[in-house]
C-alpha cells in the first residue's frame, strides 16, 4: 500500500511539480492553504506533510506549530519548502517542529532523498517510542526526590566506563529525561559524528541545526529551545522551563552535563591517538630490529673473510722467510708481530659481535614488550567503538 503525502501550498505550480516527482510512489493530496491543510490532516492519516513556508493568513511555521500541538497530528513529520536559505529560516523551521527543510528551486533527486530519509526515521522512531516512553517514565518517577548534585555525580561515575558514542548519548539522554527535558544530542570526533534524540534518530533538519551549533556560542537561545555547545558535543533542549528560577537552574545543570561529556570525549580521542602512535612506533621498532639482524649477519661474514685473508698473509710471510735471509730471531719477531695483529683484530671482531648481539637481544626484548602492549591496546581499541 502506498504511503500518503499531504501537500500544503498555495502555489498550484509547485504542487503540480511535487506531484510529478512523487506521484508514482505516493498517494498525493493537495491543500491550497493552511486552514484546509490542518483540517485534512486531522481527518485523514497521512505519512508526511510537504509544507510551503510563505502562505497567506497562516504561514507554514504557524501551520506546523498547530499540527504539532494536536495529539492526532503531533507525530506527523513535516518537510518545509521555501525559497529562503538563511540559517535563521532553518532555525525557525526547526523551532516550529519541522523535520527537514527543502529550498527552491526543487531538485527531484534531493526531494525524493529527503522524503525517503524522513519516512525511514519516522518508522524507526515509532518502533522505539513505546520502549522509550516506558523507560523515561520510570526514570522520572525514580529520580523525583534526588537532588541535582547526586544525579550529576552518578552520571560522571557512569560515563567513565563508556567508550562508544551510542552508550554516552543514551546515558546523557536518560539524565536529561530525569530533569523532564526533551533533548537532542550530537557527539563529534575526528572520525565522525552521531546525532540522536530520546526517540531515536534525529530528523535531517534537527541534525543540521546540531551541526551548525558546533561553531556557535556556549549557550544559544532560540524560541523555546536552548543549545549548549562544546567542542565535542552539542545539546539542544526543546522544552526549557519558563520560570526564571527553574530556567537558570536547568541551564546550569545542562552546561555541567555537556562539559562532562566533552571532557570524556576528549579523553577518548587522546586514547585513540596514543594507540595510533604506539602502532607506528611498534612498526619502526620491528623495522630497526630486522635491519640490525642484517647488519650483524654481514659483519659476521666480513669477519670470517678477514680472518681467512690474515691467515693466508701469515703463511705467505712464513714462506718468504726462506728467501729473505733473516735470522731466526728476526723471523720469530715478525711472526709475533703478525700474530699479535691478528689476535687484536679478532678480539675487536669478537667484541663487536658481543655488542651487536646485546643490541639485538635488547631490541628483541623491547619488541616483545611492545607486542604485548600492542595486544592490550588492540583489546582496548576494540572496545572504543565510536559508532
Amino acid at each position: 500500500m502506498k504511503k500518503s503525502i499531504l501537500i500544503i501550498d498555495d502555489d498550484d505550480l509547485t504542487a503540480i511539480q511535487l506531484e510529478g516527482v512523487l506521484g508514482a510512489s505516493f498517494t498525493i493530496t493537495h491543500a491550497t492553504n493552511g486552514e484546509e491543510g490542518i483540517a485534512l490532516a486531522g481527518k485523514s492519516a497521512f505519512d508526511l506533510v510537504l509544507l510551503d513556508v510563505e502562505m497567506p493568513v497562516l504561514s507554514g511555521y504557524e501551520v506546523c506549530r498547530q499540527l504539532k500541538s494536536k495529539a492526532a497530528t503531533s507525530a506527523l513529520p513535516v518537510i518545509f519548502i521555501s525559497a529562503h536559505t538563511e540559517t535563521e529560516d532553518r532555525l525557525a523551521g526547526y523551532d516550529a517542529g519541522g523535520d527537514d527543510y527543502l529550498t527552491k528551486p526543487l531538485v527531484p533527486a534531493d526531494l525524493r532523498s529527503k522524503v525517503a530519509v524522513v519516512l525511514r526515521n519516522q518508522e524507526k522512531n515509532a518502533e522505539l517510542a513505546a520502549q522509550v516512553q516506558v523507560s523515561s517514565n520510570a526514570a522520572v518517577v525514580a529520580m523525583t526526590t534526588a537532588n541535582d548534585a547526586e544525579r550529576i555525580v552518578r552520571f560522571l561515575r557512569e560515563i567513565v566506563g563508556f567508550t562508544g558514542f551510542g552508550s554516552i548519548i543514551d546515558a546523557t539522554l536518560a539524565l536529561l529525561t530525569e530533569y523532564g527535558l526533551d533533548a537532542s544530542i550530537q557527539l563529534r570526533a575526528t572520525n565522525g559524528t552521531l546525532s540522536r534524540n530520546r526517540n531515536g534518530f534525529c530528523s535531517p533538519l534537527e541534525e543540521s541545526v546540531l551541526t551548525r551549533m558546533a561553531g556557535a556560542e556556549r549557550i544559544v537561545d532560540f524560541g523555546q529551545r536552548s543549545a549548549f555547545n562544546f567542542a565535542h558535543v552539542s545539546i539542544v533542549v526543546s522544552n526549557m522551563p519558563r520560570s526564571d528560577e527553574e530556567h537558570i537552574r536547568i541551564k546550569d545543570n545542562v552546561v555541567m552535563i555537556a562539559e562532562a561529556v566533552d571532557i570524556h570525549m576528549s579523553s577518548l580521542e587522546l586514547m585513540l591517538e596514543a594507540i595510533s602512535r604506539g602502532d607506528t612506533l611498534l612498526g619502526l621498532l620491528h623495522q630497526n630490529s630486522t635491519m640490525l639482524r642484517e647488519v650483524e649477519k654481514r659483519l659476521g661474514e666480513q669477519r670470517q673473510k678477514g680472518v681467512a685473508i690474515l691467515d693466508t698473509l701469515v703463511r705467505d710471510i712464513e714462506k718468504s722467510f726462506y728467501t729473505m735471509g733473516l735470522t731466526e730471531e728476526q723471523e720469530l719477531h715478525l711472526q709475533s708481530l703478525a700474530r699479535n695483529a691478528i689476535a687484536e683484530l679478532y678480539g675487536e671482531a669478537v667484541e663487536t659481535d658481543a655488542i651487536m648481539k646485546s643490541l639485538g637481544e635488547g631490541l628483541d626484548a623491547a619488541l616483545q614488550q611492545e607486542l604485548r602492549g600492542a595486544a592490550d591496546a588492540s583489546l582496548e581499541e576494540n572496545r572504543i567503538e565510536l559508532f
